[in-house]
């Protein structure tokens, strides 16, 4: 039987440094922090193992690069922990970034820079949850999707991001739908949160940083 894309991936020389990555950061003790974790099924840990891999191979999505890699039977289960209502993403991604800025900040002693943009992120489709009607100032139009406000830290050496937030509209799309998560998850949090107005959001993010205590002396944002 013809190994799958990701099992042959796992098996490469690149992939193995891939591993190494996560051993340092010691990603399963992240996991189980953030409450991220599986009774059964495919692990956590190879699942995002494969999503990088697809990143890596430059897949305009990840549904693209299961299909584009024949990799269906993974379809399902990344799926599911993707839109698991119990993850914690956001705090996933700052354990990780505050590792990352701890050993930067141990090598140069320097402190680093908040960055703080939004990018456009289109989408279409009858039944999106929350498509939005956006307006796009770079380019002079009207946009169907969402805003993703991103925050990253800086150093002048390295950059990687510490926050993320998808901006909801308040003009909705004509067959935008409502989600109709659990009270208190984390997902209906999130949808809250994104619909407040970007400066509100970006206030929240530097709160957040000065939280996790990372080495900041600048806050940059564009007007």
């Amino acid at each position: 039987m013809t190994k799958l894309f990701y099992q042959v991936k796992l098996s490469s020389e690149g992939a193995k440094s891939y591993s190494s990555l996560f051993r340092h950061f010691n990603l399963s003790s992240i996991l189980k922090k953030c409450g991220i974790s599986k009774k059964r099924g495919v692990p956590v840990q190879e699942m995002l193992h494969l999503i990088l891999l697809l990143i890596l191979e430059s897949s305009k999505s990840v549904n693209q690069g299961i299909i584009r890699n024949h990799c269906n039977s993974m379809k399902t289960p990344v799926n599911d922990m993707l839109n698991n209502i119990s993850y914690n993403w956001r705090n996933f991604l700052f354990c990780f970034a505050r590792i990352f800025a701890a050993i930067s900040f141990n090598h140069h002693k320097d402190k680093g820079t908040l960055i703080i943009d939004d990018t456009c992120k289109k989408k279409s489709g009858n039944k999106v949850q929350h498509l939005s009607w956006f307006y796009d100032h770079a380019n002079d139009e009207y946009f169907t999707g969402f805003q993703n406000v991103t925050c990253a830290w800086c150093n002048g050496r390295s950059t990687i991001p510490i926050d993320f937030e998808f901006k909801i509209g308040n003009k909705k799309t004509k067959h935008a739908t409502k989600s109709d998560y659990a009270r208190g998850s984390h997902a209906e949090q999130r949808v809250r949160f994104a619909k407040q107005k970007k400066t509100e959001i970006a206030i929240q993010m530097i709160k957040r940083a000065f939280q996790r205590n990372f080495p900041i002396n600048y806050i940059l944002w564009d007007s």
